[in-house]
């Protein structure tokens, strides 16, 4: 079959009926009528493809933009649920006096003064203004420091007036 003849069809155009040499176990088909056909088929392939690329990436889009509401309603719901869990547990410690927060709002601990006391104290400072309290943590910290030779259950008294500071946004 390897010299024989064939009629064929152009594959773009359906017209252009000719003669074309087959090769063995081909249709014959390969073959277009002219270039212009051959590059219209060309693009034609390429914008079937592109649109192919098009629906896959609006697809994957789609998927991704339906996960992250899925995403942001759960994050919603969660937040929901753990400001009512605060406020029951809010409603149960000021109601009966009892429970982790006393009826002033503050943990059982210090208050922020008290911190601010321990801190000056410990610097051997005193509070009248011209030190920040910042600057009295670092003197205080620097003198009690265990590493420094300083006394490590006087360094937790410290850190502890700290951590309130900070919660507080003293310091």
């Amino acid at each position: 079959m390897a010299g024989t003849f064939a009629y064929s069809w152009c594959r773009h155009c359906g017209g252009g009926f000719e003669w074309v040499r087959a090769r063995a176990g081909d249709a014959a088909q390969r073959l277009y009528c002219s270039s212009a056909c051959k590059q219209g088929a060309y693009r034609e392939r390429q914008r079937v493809t592109r649109e192919q690329r098009e629906r896959e990436e609006r697809f994957r889009r789609e998927e991704w933009e339906r996960a992250q509401r899925q995403r942001d309603r759960e994050r919603r719901e969660r937040q929901e649920r753990e400001r009512e869990q605060r406020r029951q547990r809010e409603r149960a410690s000021s109601g009966g006096g009892g429970g982790r927060y006393r009826s002033s709002g503050r943990r059982d601990g210090m208050t922020s003064s008290e911190a601010r006391r321990v801190v000056f104290e410990m610097a051997g400072l005193v509070d009248d203004g011209t030190v920040t309290l910042k600057k009295a943590y670092r003197a205080a910290a620097r003198r009690h420091h265990p590493d420094a030779g300083g006394d490590s259950e006087a360094f937790k008294y410290l850190e502890e007036a700290a951590s309130v500071l900070r919660r507080r946004g003293h310091l």
